[in-house]
């Protein structure tokens, strides 16, 4: 679930910084899930590690476009 909600906050800006603390939470939480002895939920922890990746992808994509304006906006003038 915070997979889910992190993957369709990462894309908005400014509230697309609630997926920093969701992606990363949900992350955790997933590969906890998938380690589990007794599991039968393995399916929804693979979604739910698969959705917070991209979405901590999508977190990281943010910085280096925010990065590279900045980068070209500082251009000598």
């Amino acid at each position: 679930m915070l997979g889910i909600l992190a993957l369709c906050t990462v894309w908005i800006p400014l509230i697309g910084l609630i997926a920093w603390i969701l992606a990363p939470l949900g992350l955790v939480l997933g590969i906890v899930a998938l380690n589990r002895p007794t599991g039968s939920g393995k399916s929804v922890a693979i979604a739910g590690v698969v959705c917070s990746a991209i979405a901590l992808l999508g977190c990281i994509g943010w910085i280096v476009l925010i990065g590279a304006a900045a980068s070209v906006g500082t251009g000598g003038y």
